[in-house]
């Protein structure tokens, strides 16, 4: 994804491990290049973890470290985005 704004850029590719790339705005003309961010902790791909945690789960019983009501509520949460872009106005999200 990536987040616009009047201080400059923020940007994140989920299959990478490092979480973020942050842009800054400079002068006219000024290249400020990347701005480095502190690597992960993880050391490897966000999907390897998830498949990992769901092998863990489906043969020792382990705990899912996101619940399928996370999940919903990420969903709510980016239907309610959609919807305030398309009327350019505040959508409340419903529990």
């Amino acid at each position: 994804f990536e987040i616009a704004g009047s201080e400059g850029l923020l940007v994140h590719d989920s299959a990478a491990t490092a979480p973020i790339q942050v842009f800054w705005h400079t002068q006219a003309g000024e290249d400020a290049g990347e701005v480095p961010v502190p690597a992960s902790p993880l050391l490897e791909s966000p999907y390897a973890t998830q498949i990992k945690a769901f092998y863990q789960h489906i043969h020792h019983d382990a705990p899912l470290p996101v619940t399928a009501e996370d999940g919903l509520a990420a969903l709510r949460v980016a239907l309610a985005a959609i919807e305030s872009a398309e009327q350019g106005r505040a959508v409340d999200i419903e529990e």
